[in-house]
């Protein structure tokens, strides 16, 4: 009786099987609320600590499979930035399961990358416990659940993890949410929407493996109007896609109440 479909590719899709309304309302997902306590902790951490200086990069929710990969593309992301001045690259490091957290912690110290752990250094508050010389650190582990945006505040663009093998993509609304430019690796299975349309807008990239992925991000880095560019752009994107729940109920509403009209 009543179809509402997150974009007009699947809208067209169900028109062709013969439903006769069919309403394109985005997706709710765009609209869900913020932890600006997580946000504003992180901002906190980078104006204390001059983290802000130093290239920043979110690995978020990576998984079994890709560890190697990511880390790999991290160090040859220190060897490219390296001659820029830019600073040292700063990595922060999400894994998807809490099951994987010290497995991954072990990955990464043995590439040769200084690691600290959410769990060890940072307060409930997010708060570090005891003073930091974070020029020592090349990695934040992000061994807690429910924090992320305190995780992709901190950072300037995000890769997001199960993008390199065959299995669904994980959330990138999260970080476009909060004007965060987005990578993956060559799938977006399983996030068609909002993807066809973030990679239309520029503001989603793919890349094909570990050197590409550093090679496409140093560029970015190298280059402070392209990645003032890619925020605009992020925030443009973000405007066009929320008000989800809005356009929801101005669709269902009069919809339920013709329903109910004698």
């Amino acid at each position: 009786d009543l179809v509402m479909c997150k974009s007009r590719m699947q809208a067209e899709r169900f028109e062709g099987v013969g439903c006769a309304k069919v309403e394109v309302v985005g997706e709710t997902r765009f609209d869900l609320p913020i932890s600006e306590d997580h946000r504003q902790a992180a901002r906190q951490l980078l104006a204390s600590n001059d983290l802000q200086r130093r290239p920043v990069v979110c690995f978020a929710s990576a998984i079994e499979g890709e560890d190697e990969l990511l880390i790999q593309s991290m160090l040859y992301l220190q060897t490219r930035l390296a001659p820029s001045g830019q600073g040292s690259p700063f990595f922060v490091y999400v894994p998807r399961s809490p099951q994987r957290f010290d497995t991954v912690a072990a990955l990464v110290g043995a590439a040769g990358l200084r690691l600290v752990r959410r769990s060890e250094h940072l307060d409930a508050a997010l708060n570090p416990r005891k003073v930091i010389d974070w020029t020592e650190v090349d990695v934040l582990l992000g061994d807690s659940i429910g924090e992320m945006y305190f995780y992709l505040e901190l950072s300037h663009l995000v890769v997001v993890g199960s993008s390199f093998g065959t299995r669904a993509v994980h959330n990138i609304i999260e970080p476009l949410a909060i004007n965060k430019p987005v990578w993956t690796g060559p799938s977006v299975r399983g996030i068609e929407y909002p993807a066809i349309e973030a990679l239309a807008a520029g503001v989603l990239h793919h890349a094909r493996d570990a050197d590409d992925l550093a090679q496409q991000l140093a560029d970015v880095f190298s280059n402070p109007k392209a990645y003032q560019d890619l925020v605009n752009k992020t925030k443009n994107f973000n405007a066009n896609h929320a008000g989800s729940v809005a356009k929801h109920q101005a669709v269902f509403l009069p919809w339920l109440q013709e329903q109910d009209s004698p």
